[in-house]
């Protein structure tokens, strides 16, 4: 039963992308964007990288110099548009006063949470679709290296999943969509760049290092997964869904 009501809430979120311009304005930008570095890396690739390449012995192939490109920049992006995807999730139910609402429908305050987040995350992985299916169209003229590509949409994933958590919660703090999205971009900003303003003490560049979202993604990015980086992915979007969570049952207990 408990599937069933977050199932319907995921769908209810998912679809709602699509009811406003704003779902299609979103893929219809990250895909234009994303397109003219694609298109723009090859052709570097084709006239200014072969040439010089040709004289190395051992060479990066397409797949680094185009494919983990691509990804890594896809990324960067990210740090923009996934604040855009969630700043709606609950600041406009607080502004339409349709919170209240939803909250005393027959569900948990747990599975309209995860409701809200698995529709989110859903409409976001049609980037990575659409990022995937443009990478892989190589294939036709050249032979890519599969796990390494793999590994770097896999580690895309978890940032969506991370991010899109982060920002479902500053979305629940505020009845302003705008105002959750820069403070999300804030947070995502400075997890991004963490890692550059660490050089007081070795504890502080321990802990900024292991905080710094690229040191967890890198990685992936290059083909490697680790326990480590994923546990990283994993626990931060169980951080940010467990605050959103206490932060709905504290307004409950307030009312």
């Amino acid at each position: 039963m408990a599937t069933l009501k977050i199932k319907a809430i995921a769908l209810r979120e998912f679809k709602n992308f699509f009811i406003s311009p704003l779902g299609w304005i979103i893929l219809a930008a990250a895909q234009g964007i994303i397109s003219f570095q694609y298109i723009a890396r090859i052709a570097d690739y084709i006239f200014d990288y072969q040439p010089k390449l040709a004289k190395l012995s051992n060479p990066p192939g397409v797949t680094d110099l185009v494919g983990v490109y691509t990804i890594a920049n896809t990324a960067e992006l990210l740090l923009i548009i996934m604040p855009i995807v969630t700043m709606h999730a609950f600041s406009m139910e607080r502004r339409n006063q349709s919170l209240t609402l939803l909250r005393s429908a027959p569900i948990s305050i747990t599975e309209m949470v995860l409701g809200k987040f698995i529709g989110i995350f859903a409409f976001s992985m049609i980037i990575v679709l659409q990022l995937a299916i443009m990478i892989f169209t190589l294939e036709v003229g050249t032979s890519l290296d599969i796990g390494k590509i793999a590994s770097g949409l896999i580690g895309l994933t978890l940032v969506i999943a991370a991010w899109t958590a982060a920002g479902i919660y500053f979305s629940s703090l505020t009845k302003s969509p705008s105002t959750a999205a820069i403070v999300t971009i804030a947070l995502l900003m400075i997890l991004w760049k963490l890692e550059w303003g660490a050089e007081s003490s070795d504890y502080v560049v321990a802990l900024f290092a292991y905080l710094s979202v690229p040191n967890h993604f890198g990685p992936m990015v290059m083909g490697i997964i680790q326990s480590v980086d994923v546990c990283y992915f994993i626990l931060f979007t169980a951080l940010f869904l467990v605050l959103t969570i206490r932060r709905f049952d504290a307004e409950r207990l307030r009312h």
